[in-house]
């Protein structure tokens, strides 16, 4: 029985081993090695010089100013109907401000609306405003209120709270009126609901500078005007 050669299997297993390490890492090397003019070389060449500092280790400083803000605005016409002590058909017009968000969407109206009352000859102006903070909240406004039956008339103030979805405007308030005593046919309580139909609608962006500041603003106090001196 021949034995085996044990320092030969040895030599010829670590040569192997060698080979199989050397020669891929060399591969390696030249692959991912940057070239001499690199930005990665230069810096490393110049390591041991350069004093390191707290800040080179902080995040780079950003160049972009904050996210601008999505504002919506429309106006149209709108129809409704009030019931109380006597009913009225209402119809006017809204203008709406909105300033669009995911957390506190706010939303601005004014607008004026005009109500007849067919079966008492009865008519009613009105001009106000309401407010809604929140997506899904209610709106609170007032207005001003004139009620009349074409020969005697009063004259006042409504508080208003509602709640508006999807175009629907269902609100309620109280009338506070002053004038002419002989005149009571008018609403104290009243509910309404309305639609809004949108006739027109844009979306503009608000865009901020790293200050804080409007652009339009910042912009605006640029313009050179040729009767003003330096």
């Amino acid at each position: 029985m021949k034995t085996p050669n044990l320092p030969g299997t040895f030599k010829r297993a670590a040569r192997w081993l060698f080979l199989s390490v050397f020669f891929p890492a060399l591969f390696v090397q030249a692959q991912y090695t940057p070239p001499p003019d690199s930005t990665a070389v230069f810096f490393a060449s110049s390591a041991p010089l350069r004093q390191f500092s707290a800040t080179d280790f902080l995040a780079p400083e950003r160049g972009y100013s904050p996210l601008a803000k999505l504002r919506q605005r429309n106006y149209g016409a709108q129809l409704g109907f009030q019931r109380g002590a006597y009913s009225y058909l209402e119809m006017g017009v809204e203008h709406h401000w909105r300033k669009i968000s995911l957390t506190k969407p706010t939303m601005l109206s004014v607008g004026g609306s005009f109500g007849y009352n067919f079966w008492d000859n009865l008519a009613e102006y009105k001009a106000g405003f309401w407010y809604k903070w929140g997506r899904i909240a209610l709106t609170y406004g007032g207005n001003l209120v004139y009620a009349t039956d074409f020969k005697k008339g009063r004259i006042g103030v409504a508080p208003v709270a509602g709640f508006r979805l999807l175009g629907f405007h269902l609100t309620t308030g109280y009338n506070f009126l002053w004038g002419d005593d002989e005149f009571d046919r008018y609403n104290n309580f009243y509910v309404s609901l309305r639609y809004f139909f949108q006739v027109d609608n844009k979306f503009t962006w608000k865009k901020k500078n790293k200050n804080g500041r409007n652009k339009k603003d910042k912009d605006r106090k640029k313009i050179n005007w040729p009767w003003k001196k330096d």
